[in-house]
Protein backbone atom coordinates (compact mmCIF):
# COMPACT_ATOMS: atom_id res chain seq x y z
CA UNK A 1 0.00 0.00 0.00
CA UNK A 2 1.38 3.19 -0.99
CA UNK A 3 -0.18 5.38 1.37
CA UNK A 4 1.04 3.23 4.23
CA UNK A 5 3.82 5.21 6.30
CA UNK A 6 6.76 3.01 6.77
CA UNK A 7 6.93 3.64 10.27
CA UNK A 8 3.22 2.12 10.29
CA UNK A 9 3.83 -1.55 9.00
CA UNK A 10 3.47 -4.42 12.05
CA UNK A 11 6.55 -6.65 11.68
CA UNK A 12 5.95 -10.51 11.19
CA UNK A 13 7.42 -11.61 14.14
CA UNK A 14 5.08 -9.13 16.49
CA UNK A 15 2.43 -7.00 16.62
CA UNK A 16 4.93 -3.57 18.10
CA UNK A 17 3.63 -0.69 16.39
CA UNK A 18 5.82 2.36 16.14
CA UNK A 19 4.70 5.98 16.57
CA UNK A 20 4.63 7.67 13.15
CA UNK A 21 7.68 10.17 12.78
CA UNK A 22 4.47 12.62 12.14
CA UNK A 23 3.30 12.42 15.75
CA UNK A 24 6.47 12.33 17.41
CA UNK A 25 7.27 14.95 19.54
CA UNK A 26 9.88 17.27 18.30
CA UNK A 27 11.12 17.87 21.96
CA UNK A 28 12.40 14.25 22.02
CA UNK A 29 15.73 15.47 22.21
CA UNK A 30 16.48 14.46 25.97
CA UNK A 31 19.29 17.48 25.59
CA UNK A 32 16.77 20.06 24.57
CA UNK A 33 14.38 21.52 27.41
CA UNK A 34 10.55 22.44 26.47
CA UNK A 35 9.35 25.54 27.43
CA UNK A 36 8.35 25.50 31.47
CA UNK A 37 4.99 27.04 32.56
CA UNK A 38 4.51 30.45 33.32
CA UNK A 39 6.02 30.61 37.04
CA UNK A 40 8.06 27.86 37.25
CA UNK A 41 11.67 27.66 36.13
CA UNK A 42 12.59 25.50 33.60
CA UNK A 43 15.50 22.37 34.03
CA UNK A 44 18.36 24.62 32.81
CA UNK A 45 17.17 27.43 35.50
CA UNK A 46 16.82 25.15 38.21
CA UNK A 47 20.60 23.89 37.90
CA UNK A 48 22.73 26.63 38.80
CA UNK A 49 20.12 26.99 42.40
CA UNK A 50 20.87 22.90 43.14
CA UNK A 51 24.68 23.25 42.30
CA UNK A 52 25.03 26.54 44.81
CA UNK A 53 22.54 23.73 47.11
CA UNK A 54 25.14 21.42 47.04
CA UNK A 55 28.02 23.90 47.69
CA UNK A 56 26.61 25.26 50.98
CA UNK A 57 26.22 21.75 52.41
CA UNK A 58 28.26 21.16 55.47
CA UNK A 59 31.60 18.80 54.85
CA UNK A 60 30.93 15.16 55.93
CA UNK A 61 31.79 14.44 59.57
CA UNK A 62 34.75 11.85 60.49
CA UNK A 63 36.31 10.78 63.94
CA UNK A 64 39.80 10.00 64.50
CA UNK A 65 41.97 8.84 67.17
CA UNK A 66 44.41 11.37 68.25
CA UNK A 67 47.87 11.37 67.56
CA UNK A 68 50.03 12.77 69.78
CA UNK A 69 52.70 12.87 67.34
CA UNK A 70 50.26 15.00 64.78
CA UNK A 71 50.69 18.55 65.23
CA UNK A 72 46.90 19.08 63.38
CA UNK A 73 46.02 16.98 65.96
CA UNK A 74 47.59 19.13 68.90
CA UNK A 75 46.06 22.03 67.81
CA UNK A 76 42.81 21.04 67.82
CA UNK A 77 43.06 19.19 71.06
CA UNK A 78 44.43 22.28 72.58
CA UNK A 79 41.82 24.87 70.88
CA UNK A 80 39.03 22.76 71.71
CA UNK A 81 40.17 21.97 74.73
CA UNK A 82 40.45 25.90 75.42
CA UNK A 83 36.96 27.04 74.20
CA UNK A 84 35.41 24.05 76.51
CA UNK A 85 37.23 25.98 79.52
CA UNK A 86 35.98 29.36 78.44
CA UNK A 87 32.60 28.39 77.98
CA UNK A 88 30.41 28.31 80.61
CA UNK A 89 30.12 24.52 81.25
CA UNK A 90 33.85 24.14 81.68
CA UNK A 91 34.03 27.17 84.27
CA UNK A 92 34.36 30.56 82.07
CA UNK A 93 38.16 30.77 82.50
CA UNK A 94 40.74 30.24 79.61
CA UNK A 95 43.74 27.21 79.92
CA UNK A 96 47.32 28.51 81.26
CA UNK A 97 49.47 28.69 78.28
CA UNK A 98 51.62 26.37 80.58
CA UNK A 99 49.26 23.85 81.15
CA UNK A 100 48.14 23.87 77.29
CA UNK A 101 51.80 23.15 76.49
CA UNK A 102 52.77 20.28 78.68
CA UNK A 103 49.62 18.43 78.55
CA UNK A 104 50.17 16.58 75.40
CA UNK A 105 53.91 15.05 77.03
CA UNK A 106 51.87 14.10 79.99
CA UNK A 107 48.88 12.26 77.97
CA UNK A 108 51.40 10.53 75.54
CA UNK A 109 53.06 9.38 78.87
CA UNK A 110 49.63 8.00 80.42
CA UNK A 111 48.98 4.65 78.54
CA UNK A 112 45.39 4.45 79.42
CA UNK A 113 44.61 7.48 77.25
CA UNK A 114 41.52 7.43 74.88
CA UNK A 115 41.73 10.27 72.68
CA UNK A 116 39.18 11.07 70.26
CA UNK A 117 38.54 14.24 67.50
CA UNK A 118 35.44 15.30 65.15
CA UNK A 119 36.08 16.87 62.33
CA UNK A 120 34.25 18.46 59.41
CA UNK A 121 36.60 18.27 56.45
CA UNK A 122 39.70 19.84 58.02
CA UNK A 123 37.78 22.09 60.93
CA UNK A 124 37.66 19.68 64.18
CA UNK A 125 34.46 20.35 65.76
CA UNK A 126 34.53 17.90 68.58
CA UNK A 127 36.50 16.47 71.54
CA UNK A 128 36.61 13.48 73.59
CA UNK A 129 39.47 12.71 76.37
CA UNK A 130 39.39 9.55 78.48
CA UNK A 131 41.32 7.35 80.61
CA UNK A 132 40.77 3.75 80.80
CA UNK A 133 40.96 1.83 84.52
CA UNK A 134 39.74 -1.12 86.07
CA UNK A 135 36.42 -1.84 88.06
CA UNK A 136 37.44 -3.94 91.16
CA UNK A 137 33.75 -5.25 91.61
CA UNK A 138 33.63 -6.57 87.96
CA UNK A 139 37.52 -7.41 87.49
CA UNK A 140 37.09 -5.78 84.15
CA UNK A 141 38.50 -2.56 82.34
CA UNK A 142 36.43 0.40 82.34
CA UNK A 143 36.82 3.63 80.55
CA UNK A 144 35.90 6.80 81.85
CA UNK A 145 34.97 9.77 79.90
CA UNK A 146 37.10 12.83 80.92
CA UNK A 147 36.30 15.62 78.50
CA UNK A 148 33.34 15.40 75.76
CA UNK A 149 32.98 18.79 74.09
CA UNK A 150 31.59 20.29 70.70
CA UNK A 151 31.75 23.61 69.12
CA UNK A 152 28.90 25.76 70.02
CA UNK A 153 28.56 26.40 66.68
CA UNK A 154 28.21 22.57 65.17
CA UNK A 155 25.82 21.02 68.64
CA UNK A 156 22.60 19.44 67.82
CA UNK A 157 24.47 17.97 64.82
CA UNK A 158 24.80 14.44 66.53
CA UNK A 159 28.65 15.41 67.11
CA UNK A 160 28.31 14.26 70.82
CA UNK A 161 26.82 11.59 70.22
CA UNK A 162 29.09 10.01 67.00
CA UNK A 163 31.80 10.78 69.51
CA UNK A 164 30.54 8.28 72.29
CA UNK A 165 29.59 5.44 69.90
CA UNK A 166 33.09 5.59 68.94
CA UNK A 167 34.28 5.61 72.54
CA UNK A 168 31.98 2.61 73.08
CA UNK A 169 33.45 0.74 70.27
CA UNK A 170 37.32 0.98 71.61
CA UNK A 171 35.98 0.15 74.80
CA UNK A 172 34.03 -2.90 73.71
CA UNK A 173 37.78 -3.90 71.94
CA UNK A 174 39.38 -3.57 75.10
CA UNK A 175 37.07 -5.42 76.85
CA UNK A 176 35.59 -2.67 79.50
CA UNK A 177 32.63 -3.72 80.98
CA UNK A 178 31.28 0.36 81.29
CA UNK A 179 31.61 3.57 80.09
CA UNK A 180 31.35 6.58 82.84
CA UNK A 181 31.67 9.91 83.38
CA UNK A 182 30.96 12.80 85.58
CA UNK A 183 28.73 16.12 84.46
CA UNK A 184 27.05 19.02 86.39
CA UNK A 185 23.60 18.99 87.26
CA UNK A 186 22.86 22.48 85.44
CA UNK A 187 24.07 21.22 82.33
CA UNK A 188 20.95 20.16 80.65
CA UNK A 189 22.19 19.71 77.13
CA UNK A 190 24.73 17.44 78.18
CA UNK A 191 22.35 15.44 80.09
CA UNK A 192 20.06 14.99 77.93
CA UNK A 193 22.78 13.94 75.20
CA UNK A 194 23.99 10.90 78.32
CA UNK A 195 20.33 9.68 78.71
CA UNK A 196 20.14 9.58 75.01
CA UNK A 197 23.42 7.73 74.70
CA UNK A 198 22.41 5.13 77.57
CA UNK A 199 23.91 6.44 80.38
CA UNK A 200 22.28 6.97 83.61
CA UNK A 201 22.78 7.90 87.36
CA UNK A 202 24.83 5.13 89.32
CA UNK A 203 23.95 3.93 92.35
CA UNK A 204 24.17 0.25 93.55
CA UNK A 205 21.27 0.09 96.44
CA UNK A 206 18.35 2.58 95.47
CA UNK A 207 18.01 2.97 99.61
CA UNK A 208 21.35 4.64 99.60
CA UNK A 209 20.64 7.23 96.56
CA UNK A 210 23.09 8.14 93.76
CA UNK A 211 26.99 8.23 93.67
CA UNK A 212 28.42 11.68 94.21
CA UNK A 213 31.64 12.57 91.90
CA UNK A 214 33.75 14.61 94.95
CA UNK A 215 37.26 15.84 94.60
CA UNK A 216 40.16 16.75 96.96
CA UNK A 217 42.98 19.21 95.69
CA UNK A 218 46.33 18.65 96.57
Amino acid sequence: NASEHPTDRVSRRGAIRTVPRTLRPRSANPFRSAAAPAGMASATDRRPVARTFMEQRPAPMKITRIALEDDSHLAALRALLDEYARSPEGGGEPLPAQVLQVLPARLAACPTYLGLLAWEGREPVGLLNAFWSVSTFKARRLVNIHDLTVRASHRRRGIGGALIDSLAGIARELDCCKLTLEVLAGNTGALALYRASGFEHYALDPAMGDARFMQRWL
